[in-house]
C-alpha cells in the first residue's frame, strides 16, 4: 500500500510513531485546519468500531448458579443431606426429614447470598467503569470537542494538555 502526498512523491507506510504528522494527515485524509467532520468521524466509528478493549462474553445466569455449588464444603453438605435422608429412610421414614431439609435450606440460602453478592460486585464494577471513563479533546468540525475515548477514530487530531490521559488507538 502506498500513500500519496499532494506535494511530494509517494510515501511508503512506516510505523505510525515514525511518521511525520503531515504524512499521517494525508494518509487519513484529515484537514489540519478543521480536523475530521462529525459525519466522517461517525462513519469511521461505525466502520472500525469503538476504541475500547473487547470484553469477554457475559456468563449466563445458570452458570453463575452452578458456580455457587462448586465448593468442597458444599459437596460435604450435600453428602450430609444424602446421609441424613438415608438414616431417615432406615429409621422408618416417619415424619419429615428435618435434618436434611435444614441442611438443604442452608445450602440454598448460601447459593442465594452468593448470587446477590456477585451481582452487587458486578454492578459496582460497571458503575466504577462508567465513572472513570476517559475522555479526549479532539479537533473536529473546526472546533475543540470533548468525546469519550471509546469514540476516538483513526484520523482524529488529539489536543493534549498537561496531565491529560491519551486514549490509545488501535493500529
Amino acid at each position: 500500500m502506498v500513500f500519496f502526498d499532494a506535494v511530494r512523491a509517494p510515501v511508503e507506510p512506516t510505523a505510525w510513531h515514525l511518521r511525520a504528522a503531515s504524512d499521517a494527515l494525508v494518509a487519513f485524509r484529515v484537514d489540519p485546519a478543521a480536523g475530521l467532520d462529525s459525519a466522517e468521524a461517525e462513519r469511521r466509528l461505525q466502520t472500525d468500531g469503538p476504541n475500547e478493549l473487547r470484553t469477554s462474553a457475559r456468563v449466563p445466569r445458570w452458570r453463575k448458579i452452578l458456580a455457587q455449588f462448586q465448593d468442597p464444603l458444599i459437596y460435604l453438605l450435600l453428602v450430609a443431606i444424602a446421609i441424613s435422608l438415608g438414616a431417615w429412610a432406615v429409621e422408618g421414614a416417619t415424619g419429615a426429614p428435618i435434618d436434611a431439609v435444614v441442611i438443604a435450606a442452608v445450602v440454598l440460602l448460601n447459593a442465594l447470598l452468593g448470587l446477590v453478592q456477585e451481582n452487587k460486585a458486578e454492578n459496582a464494577v460497571a458503575a466504577l467503569k462508567s465513572m472513570t471513563a476517559a475522555t479526549s479533546t479532539v479537533w473536529r468540525d473546526g472546533e475543540l470537542k470533548t468525546v469519550p475515548a471509546a469514540e476516538l477514530v483513526l484520523g482524529d487530531i488529539l489536543v493534549l494538555g498537561e496531565g491529560d490521559a491519551v486514549g490509545l488507538m488501535p493500529g
